[in-house]
């Protein structure tokens, strides 16, 4: 495990988050009892264990967006561009070698939670993936392993995304979590939490998740998709949904957020279910602050929500009061293209 550096965090915001009892989540999405398993002894933690990446001081950007300016739907040839695009930003980041070092285990964290294709915008676009995997391998990485914990059956959902196919060309692995660790906290709502350990182990983490609608929250984005992390019933983390989307990104910060907006589901998130709630904006966003990420994406991928005014929800509040990030991406140092 690479050096640790301790992560300061502020008094806990009392701004409460949106209720949904265990058994309507279940109901509405499919999601069963899940069985975790928690190995070794109990962890214990109120820093971010890996290295945060700070800000460079140089020429190159913290923040990186790139899209194409089109009008109307993309051809496939446009939509076949997403790889360059990601290449576009971490590029404009200082290059994926400024994030992965020779030798390094790396963990890739998609949205893979639906046996849906990509067409559908429910699941990570496999292009974003599959390039940065192959970055990371490029950049010196020993491993790279790519996971989530799905929603669906998880085979279809590997395959249906078109995901797996994607990684294992690009010479990564696709891994199921099926061991869990406890984690205990001394910050937030939750004072434990059951973490796979594939996460934990690994030496650095790019976090990789579609701009999607999500019934709860507004929209599911970086900080979001971590949930994909978290073992045992997940549906008590909706119950305080903003707080706890906040805490696990306090407590579990990757190494690098990478938000595909290729396409974005607009409505019914986060599963989707048609090709009429998708849009093409055509983007990608990438930061190792999530907060910011998450920030510049919702203004710009969902615009009819989050545009104009600063208006943004709860979880982004209480991650930038929590010391997460900033939401002010505007006083950093960004590289912004076609929006």
């Amino acid at each position: 495990m690479k050096s640790r550096r301790k992560f300061l965090v502020a008094s806990l915001w009392a701004a409460g988050g949106a209720v949904l009892t265990a058994p309507l989540w279940a109901l509405l999405f499919g999601v069963t009892r899940y069985e975790t398993k928690s190995n070794g002894a109990l962890l214990e933690r109120d820093w971010e264990s890996r290295e945060p990446i700070p800000p460079n001081g140089g020429t190159v950007a913290d923040l990186a967006a790139v899209r194409l300016p089109l009008t109307g739907e993309p051809s496939d040839r446009d939509l076949a561009r997403a790889g360059e695009l990601t290449v576009r930003v971490l590029d404009a980041l200082g290059g994926m070698k400024r994030f992965i070092k020779k030798g390094d285990t790396v963990y890739v964290k998609p949205n893979m939670s639906w046996a849906r294709p990509p067409e559908l915008a429910a699941t990570t676009n496999p292009d974003v993936v599959a390039t940065l995997v192959r970055l990371a391998r490029e950049a010196g990485a020993a491993e790279v392993l790519v996971g989530d914990r799905t929603c669906e059956e998880k085979q279809q959902c590997y395959e249906k995304s078109l995901i797996q196919a994607a990684v294992e060309a690009q010479g990564g692995r696709v891994v199921h979590p099926r061991a869990y660790r406890k984690v205990r906290v001394t910050r937030g709502t939750f004072k434990e939490w059951e973490i796979d350990q594939t996460y934990l182990k690994a030496d650095k983490v790019i976090n990789v998740p579609i701009a999607k609608h999500h019934m709860l929250t507004g929209a599911t984005l970086a900080m979001k998709n971590l949930y994909g992390i978290v073992g045992g019933e997940r549906s008590r983390l909706h119950q305080r949904v903003h707080h706890s989307i906040a805490e696990l990104a306090l407590h579990f910060r990757p190494t690098l957020n990478v938000i595909d907006g290729v396409r974005v589901l607009t409505k019914n998130g986060p599963a989707g279910g048609l090709k009429s709630y998708v849009a093409y904006p055509m983007g990608v966003v990438a930061s190792p602050d999530p907060v910011a990420a998450d920030a510049f994406a919702l203004r710009h991928f969902f615009a009819d929500r989050y545009g104009g005014e600063k208006i943004l929800p709860t979880f982004i509040a209480r991650a930038e009061e929590l010391g997460v990030g900033r939401s002010d991406y505007a006083k950093m140092k960004t590289y912004i293209e076609g929006f």
